[in-house]
């Protein structure tokens, strides 16, 4: 945090100082002792970001029989002495200028306590956390990593989302956005890409059935379809693939260099490719987010909206592609289900996107032969956000609140619109479970929950019968919708404090006067993690990436 109350250089990452010479202030590097602290401090914050973003997603032990706890291993390992060096170059910092007397305890007190609201938000959640944490009946009071039975300090086997996690995502929020110099920005902005295309390009090709790495070797077509490049299970992949396209929609919409942007152009490509056939339903919503998003502030200026015009031109074409190569190349394509068959094969969408294509040639010549304004019709995106609203609001009241099974347009309607315990892969189910146990909470655990990543441990204590019906021998470890398991998991002051952390980052990046890349592309990543989790959870191939990325965002505004 101490970095964020110095004055920072954007020309290199070395902190400066100012002197007089000649009756003019120039500026040099900062070569004293605090000076190269805080240079450190940035060297290991960018180090760290280079490791999350670009070596987590590829790295693997065993293919995909252990792809989730080795993926866990490594960013607790690397995690941990990341956050454990910074609290110490910290405390060295702070101590070296308490005792030189650039500060004093109550100066410095009163810098701590110029944060911003993100800052209260995660620190607050922080605290939820560790309160939900001692006052969990699961809580055993055994501490440490490997071997350890105390569920709410590690969390659910193969999730590990408890205490440890917790916290960490939220250091991790910390370190990219008061010790990230904007000089490293190139460097992590490239590990971001080139980790995310890499992982997205494996995808795709695995769904045509060439194994670069050899994961497929002797596992069955049933798992084929399930699983995918190095991430593992299609649902994690759509969790990483929803939280990192977004950057880069927003990014080539607001950059403005024409080389990035033929960079972005091919990134979302490669990503949209990938989306269409990785057979999550999640992901076209957090797509949707993210293009809504993007859509309400683009009508900000003609150029903009162009743009956004041209990004769903070449999504829309990217999926008319990935239908293309599966009717050249039938036996070797991995067919998804039917939703992601309907955007890259069917007729239907053939023809949206001709009809598009056509629209945005009219667009183009109208808006260059007479000028459009588009703020004249901003209308629209307030009936947009309504409509949504209103849809949001019905389907989560059905879900959760239905114990019948509601038909939307006759029993013959598309499984999508029959609402029952089925419904979302058994999501219904869950979810109106979820809501039952938490109503049978005594007033604590209402308020702090029955401890970080618990679910299972009472879901299996007090309704083992249904859990057991529902599900067989398998284990239902969250309530598969991250808001849903975060009341109930850390009760009601938890889902507040976790909700206003995106709603106060989202908040600061849109209200911005001038509204930059960066910040846009902040929106549209937490806009698409929102709505993607609605039906997934947290896990470790996601939630620390959108807690990193708010913090750059933040930092290199």
């Amino acid at each position: 945090m101490i970095m964020a109350m110095e004055k920072r250089s954007r020309s290199d990452g070395i902190p400066k100082t100012k002197e007089k010479q000649n009756g003019r202030h120039f500026t040099k590097p900062d070569r004293s002792l605090t000076g190269s602290i805080r240079l450190l401090l940035s060297v290991v914050s960018a180090l760290y970001f280079v490791i999350l973003f670009l070596f987590l997603p590829l790295v693997y032990h065993d293919k995909y029989y252990d792809i989730g706890v080795f993926k866990y291993d490594f960013f607790f390992y690397t995690t941990v002495p990341a956050v454990l060096l910074t609290a110490v170059l910290l405390i060295i910092l702070i101590t070296i200028r308490l005792a030189k007397r650039d500060t004093d305890p109550v100066k410095l007190i009163e810098q701590l306590s110029r944060i911003t609201n993100i800052d209260k938000a995660v620190l607050a959640y922080m605290l939820v956390c560790i309160i939900s944490y001692f006052m969990s009946p699961y809580h055993t009071g055994a501490v440490g990593y490997k071997g350890t039975i105390n569920p709410p300090l590690l969390g659910a086997p193969g999730w590990r989302m408890g205490l440890i996690s917790q916290l960490l995502f939220c250091c991790i929020y910390f370190m990219a956005a008061k010790l990230t110099e904007p000089s490293f920005r190139r460097i992590i902005m490239a590990a971001v890409y080139t980790g995310s295309l890499i992982a997205y390009l494996l995808a795709l090709l695995n769904r045509f059935s060439i194994d670069p790495l050899g994961f497929y070797r002797n596992i069955t077509p049933y798992y084929k379809l399930i699983f995918l490049s190095t991430l593992g299970q299609s649902t994690w992949y759509s969790s990483f693939l929803s939280t990192l396209l977004p950057v880069a929609l927003a990014m080539f919409i607001y950059e403005k260099r024409s080389r990035y942007r033929a960079f972005y152009t091919f990134y979302i490509v490669i990503g949209s490719m990938s989306l269409v056939t990785q057979n999550s339903d999640s992901a076209y919503i957090a797509l949707f987010a993210a293009l809504l998003t993007l859509f309400v502030f683009a009508l900000d200026r003609n150029n903009y909206f162009a743009r956004f015009l041209q990004l769903i031109l070449i999504i829309l074409l990217s999926f008319r592609l990935v239908g293309l190569l599966q009717f050249v190349f039938p036996e070797a394509a991995v067919m998804p289900e039917s939703i992601s068959r309907f955007f890259s094969q069917s007729v239907a969408m053939l023809v949206i996107t001709i009809l598009y294509a056509l629209l945005y040639v009219v667009f183009s010549l109208v808006s260059a032969s007479y000028g459009i304004f588009m703020r004249r019709i901003r209308i629209i995106r307030t009936l947009l956000l309504v409509i949504c609203g209103v849809m949001t609001a019905f389907v989560t009241a059905v879900l959760v609140l239905s114990r019948n099974e509601i038909y939307v347009f006759g029993r013959d309607a598309s499984p999508y619109l029959i609402f029952n315990d089925s419904w979302g892969s058994g999501r219904g189910f869950t979810w109106r479970m979820t809501v039952q146990m938490f109503r049978d909470f005594p007033l604590t655990a209402k308020l702090f929950g029955i401890g970080p990543d618990c679910y299972a441990e009472y879901a299996y204590e007090y309704h083992s019968a249904e859990m057991m019906e529902k599900w067989g021998g398998e284990v239902l470890p969250n309530a598969h919708n991250e808001w849903f398991n975060t009341l109930f998991n850390l009760g009601i002051l938890g889902l507040i404090s976790y909700v206003a952390v995106f709603f106060s980052a989202f908040r600061d990046f849109i209200m911005k006067k001038h509204i930059s890349a960066i910040s846009m592309a902040g929106a549209a990543a937490i806009a698409a993690y929102v709505c993607h989790n609605f039906f997934c959870y947290q896990q470790i191939l996601c939630t620390p990436f959108i807690f990193a990325i708010m913090g750059l965002c933040k930092a290199l505004e």
